[in-house]
């Protein structure tokens, strides 16, 4: 499968001029976590997420939400082609949380449409915000399920 097969249409993304208020309206509105910012070409040069907002807001120049998207969007962006396997989208993840763990195998992986299901124990919800959002770093991931195994090592 690839990830052209499973990818949201149309493109969900803003450019850098779009206010923070509005991207965050866009984030609540479709659900996600994080939007791609592209320039006046149509080329993604970064991603706006709810943690860069946040983030931005504890700045001691905060100007607030009608600010830009330039001034809270963060760089360097991986960018995932139509034509990629889902099965590379699952490969990058297990990466992801094999240097999370130090190479100590505690997840199962499975990537299903542009669903990531991860099972394992997660000490706590830290844990599995962590887990989370590193899932979602993950071109063609848009949706993270985490299924706890309790007991497990």
């Amino acid at each position: 499968m690839k990830v052209h097969e499973i990818m949201s249409r149309p493109a969900v993304a803003v450019d850098e001029q779009t206010t923070l208020r509005d991207a965050v309206a866009i984030l609540t509105d479709y659900g996600f976590a994080a939007l791609p910012v592209i320039d006046g070409e149509g080329y993604v040069i970064g991603v706006l997420s709810e943690a860069d907002v946040l983030q931005a807001s504890t700045d001691p120049g905060w100007t607030g939400l009608n600010a830009p998207v330039s001034t809270a969007f963060h760089q360097p962006v991986e960018v995932t082609g139509p034509d990629t396997e889902v099965a590379v989208v699952a490969a990058h993840v297990r990466a992801l949380l094999a240097d999370y763990t130090g190479n100590r195998p505690q997840w199962t992986v499975a990537v299903a449409g542009d669903t990531a299901a991860v099972t394992g124990p997660f000490r706590d919800f830290a844990e599995r915000g962590t887990v989370e959002a590193l899932c979602r770093t993950v071109p063609g991931v848009s949706r993270v399920e985490l299924i706890p195994v309790i007991g497990a090592a």
